[in-house]
Parts: structure tokens; sequence; C-alpha cells
């Protein structure tokens, strides 16, 4: 289980894969409208919802809370998403995207 650190303090949570994805999934819909996001559809009833201990466990944090059909981030959530999507920038920005530093594809026989 993937775990990540949500603020500097030790005392601070570690958040399973299933807490980040929904960070991940507010993260998306951020990078694509170019605004930013503070809640999220826990179930869009066609087949597509947060898993329950994932949003749990942001809750227990006080990450999130529960609203009606939404998923709603806390002071401190929207700073962990924020924090995390600066985290995947500059991880980004130092991956070779060109063609000239990726490594060459292979012919399949």
């Amino acid at each position: 289980m993937t775990t990540i650190n949500t603020h500097e303090a030790p005392s601070s949570p570690q958040l399973t894969d299933r807490a980040l994805a929904i960070l991940a999934f507010a993260i998306y819909h951020q990078l694509e409208s170019g605004t930013r996001v503070s809640s999220v559809v826990a179930d869009d009833h066609a087949g597509h919802r947060a898993d329950p201990s994932g949003v749990n466990e942001l809750v227990r944090h006080e990450l999130a809370r529960r609203e009606a059909d939404h998923i709603a981030f806390t002071e401190r959530g929207s700073a962990v998403v924020e924090k995390v999507l600066a985290t995947i920038r500059a991880s980004a920005s130092s991956l070779p995207v060109d063609a000239a530093s990726a490594p060459a594809d292979r012919e399949r026989s």
C-alpha cells in the first residue's frame, strides 16, 4: 500500500491509495477545468463512486466532509490537494518528454 505524508509535521496522517484516489480525482478535474475543485461527487449513480473507506479516511483526518452526494474538502483538505498537485507538477517537470531524451521504442517481432 502506498502512502503519502500530507504535512511536514511528524504527526501527519499517512493516506492510503483509496484516499489518494479521491484526491487524484479532484486533481484530475482541477487540471481539466483550470479551476480549483472544492468537492467531488461521491456517487454518480452510473457506476462511478468513491471508495467508502477512502472517504471515511479523509473525514477521519478532517481533510473532507460528507455533503449529500458530494465529498467536500475542508480548508486543510484543499491545501493537501494543492500540495499533491504541486508535487505532481514538480515531478513532471523533470521527466524526459521530448523524443530525443526518450528511450527508443523497440519493434515487436
